[in-house]
């Protein structure tokens, strides 16, 4: 019984089926070789336990070394994809299996690929399962942040109290309520991203409440002060641990999930066939400007709205600039996207979903060239004059080998700063900045072509010049970093073309400078 099959040339299935049930006669007990000829074939063969085989079937002209090492690959693949290694663990990981042999084989020929290179490709994670990753972790990270902004606020409030002289009873209401705030916040940021104005209405009317508390009520009776009796409120407060001694260390990572903002989805007329390209750009410089590594992932979704566009193909232009790794859906015809850049579905394909996008092609591109960092971030912190004070230039520019069809929007350059520092911004060629806790936000609305480059320079107290890493940056996109391009959408087999819509986004995803 065949499990899972997988044919690089062109052969009538009855043929195939054919030689697969000839193999298990042609077999021999005790043989020394893992080889079997006939006069048109050749079959390579390797054990995969006590009742499955892995077999290769080539003609006789092919050269048996090179097809006895892409066996071995194939074989320690499948070892890496199935964990039981038995008929079902096969069968659940048959998806996986043919994704694998596409990569190690393609038209028939052995790719230039090892294990090593096998495992990277085939661990290509999921850009919507990453974006959620990051929705989450921003909502936690605006969580901590709303808890220490209340319990600064209670410490506030606290020593405001001791210096007013309030007692221990009248003071224990306020710790209630302000610690089930603090708790009320903080179960409600996993829900929602709080918004960021600069104090809540609950502040102050809490802070209003408070202070009228701690005015004599001129209609009151006066009452005397009691001897025998000790003050209840520095007593209680030896006892009460500071909340933001606890909260320092959580809050101590800050990043660019501060800028983070529920904002809507750009409105796109769709039509009837619609596609769509999203790309997500990962990258670590050093500041010597050196490129540690940079990671581009792309995929293109076609949506078919009717069955009377099912049959579309879509031909696109491939990038010059750079060389990525593409890699097709099984369904799609991958010998004319070689050749002719053509996406297609195959003859016996089914058709794609109706209404539904169906990503029909992925590419990826690593590199650690430096030539091809999309945009370079240069930081220069220098001591000052004065002690313990820091000058810190900052400059940025958009390269010209991988970004110069780019027009980035949205950029934020994060500088971690120290807490509480007072930034003074001496110079600023190109947009503006926003002083955060623990970071100064350098924002610039678009970079294109005509105004590449820019820098800012401000001074701050600092410690070493190690506090102003690392930098982290984010930009946005109306193309793609790969350059990968729609040429025409047509009904397949004709060259009528078919009207359709398209939207694209670049977004980096982690982009830092280190």
């Amino acid at each position: 019984m065949t499990l899972v099959s997988r044919q690089f040339v062109e052969m009538p299935r009855t043929r195939i089926e054919g030689f697969l049930a000839s193999f298990p006669r042609l077999m021999t007990a005790g043989q020394q070789h893992t080889t079997v000829e006939t006069d048109a074939i050749r079959y390579v063969y390797q054990p995969l336990g006590e009742d499955m085989y892995t077999v290769l079937i080539t003609n006789r002209h092919s050269n048996i070394v090179q097809d006895i090492d892409t066996l071995h690959l194939v074989a320690r693949a499948i070892n890496d994809i199935c964990d039981i290694l038995d008929q079902d663990d096969v069968l659940n990981n048959a998806f996986e299996l043919l994704s694998a042999f596409d990569e190690i084989i393609s038209l028939g020929y052995r790719e230039n690929i090892d294990i090593q290179k096998l495992r990277t490709i085939m661990e290509m994670e999921s850009h919507e399962e990453k974006i959620q990753e990051i929705i989450q972790k921003n909502k936690e990270r605006e969580a901590k942040q709303e808890l220490k902004r209340k319990a600064k606020l209670f410490d506030e409030q606290r020593k405001e109290a001791l210096k007013r002289g309030i007692s221990g009873q009248s003071f224990g209401g306020g710790i209630s309520s302000g610690m089930g705030g603090m708790s009320s916040s903080l179960s409600s940021g996993y829900e929602s991203v709080p918004t960021r104005d600069p104090m809540p209405t609950s502040y102050s009317s809490y802070s209003a409440s408070s202070a009228a508390k701690s005015k004599p009520d001129s209609t009151s009776k006066a009452r005397g002060m009691k001897l025998g009796q000790k003050p209840k409120a520095p007593a209680m407060f030896e006892h009460t641990p500071d909340p933001t001694d606890a909260l320092e260390e959580m809050t101590n990572d800050l990043s660019l999930a501060d800028e983070v903002e529920e904002t809507a989805v750009p409105t796109v007329v769709t039509k009837d066939v619609h596609i769509s390209i999203e790309e997500s750009v990962t990258a670590t410089i050093n500041r010597d400007g050196g490129l540690e590594e940079l990671e581009v992932k792309g995929d293109l979704f076609l949506t078919i709205k009717n069955e009377e566009n099912n049959k579309s193909q879509v031909k696109v232009a491939l990038p010059d600039n750079i060389k990525p790794q593409f890699k097709t859906h099984p369904n799609i015809d991958k010998k004319l996207f070689t050749q002719n850049n053509l996406l297609t579905l195959k003859e016996r394909a089914r058709p794609l979903p109706l209404g539904q996008p169906a990503g029909i092609l992925k590419w990826r591109f690593v590199s650690q060239d430096e030539e091809d960092i999309p945009l370079s971030i240069n930081c220069w912190p220098e001591p000052s004059a004065t002690p313990g004070r820091y000058t810190v230039n900052i400059e940025y520019e958009k390269t010209e080998k991988t970004a110069s069809h780019l027009e980035l929007k949205n950029v934020i350059i994060a500088i971690p700063i120290p807490r509480g520092g007072h930034p003074e911004v001496e110079d600023i060629a190109k947009g503006s900045y926003e002083v955060k806790p623990g970071a100064i936000h350098w924002k610039i609305p678009v970079i294109d072509d005509g105004d590449s480059t820019g820098s800012m320079e401000f001074s701050i107290q600092a410690g070493s010049d190690d506090t102003f890493f690392p930098i982290n940056v984010s930009f946005e996109s109306d193309k793609p970093l790969c350059n990968v391009q729609i040429e025409k959408v047509s009904f397949t087999g004709g060259d009528d073309d078919v009207d359709y819509s398209q939207f694209v986004q670049m977004k980096t995803d982690e982009y830092r400078v280190v």
